[in-house]
């Protein structure tokens, strides 16, 4: 079966009716330097497209897939740009070029897509461009058309802002920054700020969390680990310093940060599975966790370089990893025994921009 009849499927299965959901595949959307978005088949273990991302810059940086699976939209040319490409024929159908002559505007890693597939929406960092000088704009989140990539409207947005995820119904924004805020998904006025900084500061000193990975598309659960200093514990006690997981649940809305164990090992992101029954962190380690017993390390194994990127397949049985170098590395849920591996063609390679993207065609 070549590549172009094994997409066509994609195609055929991505336009079937709900109620005719007896089919349901995984697929990754990996993106890699210098200029190329692969999509993966997850049940075959097979790449079965390969897009070429026009005037891309250094590297794509993010993707998502519309819901019908039509069109992969990708952060580009140094988070400058939003392409838009036609998932059957490879083409670049439409492009967003956010910055104009005398305003840059970048989105480092906030980009994404709506549930209903309608509405891109950009967290943007902007600066004019004067004779004499540079001058730092206000933030702000941008929401585009999706179909036609043009501007709807601008919301103002706190700075330090690393990701946008919607929920799972479509009716609110979560900006990842210094605190967790939450925006109306149809005005963009903020609703709420949920802390991150700000928490449990009789006990801890504030938190250090970093995550710009879009990981949780079939789990509606992200999950991200931080690292936070103690105050009631000596300097040099072992569990002045922990290790913890935060999670924010894209269906009810609620954030939750525990402690885990004490800091011994650095974790880059992490995935948690469908069930919410585990989560997994990779770095130069792949580490299991149990959510059942209040995120409860597991199991821990080596690997053989430094990933970035992790997701977990929709059947909770496999992990996914890669983000960085040119492969893909496939493990047993429950044991991390390596089941597989896929290496990307013609020398395209993965950084720690390159977050492996799954979505679900029924």
């Amino acid at each position: 079966m070549t590549k172009s009849i094994c997409f066509a499927l994609l195609s055929v299965v991505g336009a079937m009716s709900a109620a005719t959901s007896v089919l349901a595949n995984d697929f990754l959307s990996v993106v890699a330097h210098p200029d190329k978005v692969f999509i993966v088949d997850m049940d075959k273990r097979k790449i079965i497209k390969d897009f070429v991302v026009e005037n891309s810059g250094a590297t794509p940086i993010v993707s998502a897939v519309s819901p019908d699976a039509k069109y992969v939209y990708v952060l580009a040319n140094g988070s400058q740009s939003v392409i838009k490409i036609d998932m059957s024929t490879g083409k670049n159908v439409l492009r967003l070029d956010m910055s104009q002559a005398d305003e840059r505007v970048w989105a480092t890693w906030g980009m994404n897509l709506s549930p209903d597939g309608k509405t891109i929406a950009v967290y943007q960092n902007p600066v004019k461009h004067l004779r004499n000088e540079f001058k730092v704009q206000p933030t702000r989140i941008a929401f585009y058309d999706a179909e036609t990539l043009k501007l709807k409207f601008t919301a103002p947005a706190p700075r330090q802002v690393s990701m946008v995820m919607y929920s799972t119904d479509g009716k609110k924004i979560f900006a990842l920054g210094r605190n967790m805020y939450v925006f109306d998904a149809a005005s963009g006025k903020q609703l709420d700020e949920l802390p991150i900084q700000k928490w449990s500061q009789k006990e801890h000193f504030p938190p250090d969390a970093l995550n710009v990975w879009y990981q949780y598309d079939n789990s509606q659960l992200m999950v991200a680990p931080y690292y936070v200093k103690l105050r009631n514990k000596a300097p040099a006690s072992p569990e002045t310093y922990q290790t913890g997981l935060m999670t924010l649940d894209l269906r009810k809305g609620e954030l939750q940060m525990k402690d885990i164990e004490p800091t011994q090992t650095i974790y880059f992101s992490m995935a948690a599975s469908p069930d919410h029954k585990r989560a997994y962190a990779v770095y130069n380690v792949l580490q299991s966790f149990d959510l059942e017993n209040g995120g409860k390390p597991l199991k821990q194994l080596n690997l053989p370089h430094t990933f970035y990127s992790v997701v977990v397949s929709s059947d909770n049985k496999y992990v996914w990893i890669g983000g960085a170098g040119g492969d893909l590395l496939i493990y047993d849920a429950a044991t991390l025994d390596k089941v597989g591996e896929l290496k990307l063609p013609g020398n395209a390679n993965m950084s720690n921009n390159s977050a492996l993207r799954l979505f679900t065609v029924q």
